[in-house]
């Protein structure tokens, strides 16, 4: 088990900045820019065991049927479609409505769309995608979105540090936060700079070419949820 990397070391190059507040997301090394917009008081946890001798797949109770057809998962708002941050020609991440079972690669897919989602939130500084990805369970969750709030209130984007998914592995489940599901996520995360609004860089972060996240999941009856997310081995 890995231990959570300290943000103020020697390896993060700094810029003095009046507003300047580093905060992170379990290990996701990513920025908030704070002091006069308030503190996040993110918590920063070590993951759980990383399992047994082989992966499992627990459906939320032994009588449940997969739905006959399946149902793509949509945010109630959409998207933010273009940002400073997003590549020429890109769109949104979106997730197979013919993956949205109760089936091993149902999860899979959606631990890796859980992913996609965090990066477009740095490409564009909006929550809307990851927001409609997790349950109430997930509180981390729902604090990391400030940096992407508190971003976009204050005029900051994000350049850089887009997210490549290397893969997924299902893992045993150990039922936290009420999980029918655990995945690991491997990803490579570019080099990322915080750019105010007078397009000064004000942070900076270096690149992680292979970073494993460990994604619970839930399968609520009709589609997948993201109940809690830290940085695994």
């Amino acid at each position: 088990m890995s231990t959570d990397r300290n943000l103020t070391s020697s390896s993060r190059q700094e810029v003095t900045y009046p507003q300047r507040v580093v905060t992170h997301f379990g290990q996701m090394r990513r920025f908030a820019l704070v002091g006069a917009l308030g503190a996040l008081a993110l918590l920063v946890t070590a993951c759980t065991s990383s399992g047994g001798s082989g992966p499992t797949f627990t459906p939320p109770t032994s009588t449940y049927q997969p739905p006959t057809q399946s149902t793509s998962l949509a945010p109630t708002t959409p998207p933010v479609s273009t940002g400073p941050n997003v590549r020429p020609g890109e769109k949104p991440p979106t997730f197979d409505s013919a993956l949205n079972v109760n089936k091993p690669a149902g999860a899979i897919s959606f631990a890796q769309y859980w992913m996609e989602t965090i990066d477009w939130g740095y490409a564009t500084t909006d929550a809307t995608l990851a927001r409609a990805a997790f349950s109430t369970a997930c509180t981390d969750c729902a604090r990391f979105m400030k940096i992407f709030d508190d971003a976009r209130a204050n005029g900051v984007h994000f350049r850089g540090g887009r997210t490549n998914v290397l893969g997924a592995d299902l893992r045993t489940n150990d039922h936290h936060n009420g999980a029918t599901a655990v995945v690991d996520v491997p990803v490579a995360v570019g080099a990322l700079e915080a750019v105010d609004a007078k397009n000064k860089v004000v942070e900076t972060d270096p690149a992680e070419p292979h970073v494993v996240y460990r994604v619970w999941l839930r399968w609520t009856g009709s589609h997948w949820t993201v109940v809690d997310t830290k940085q695994g081995v």
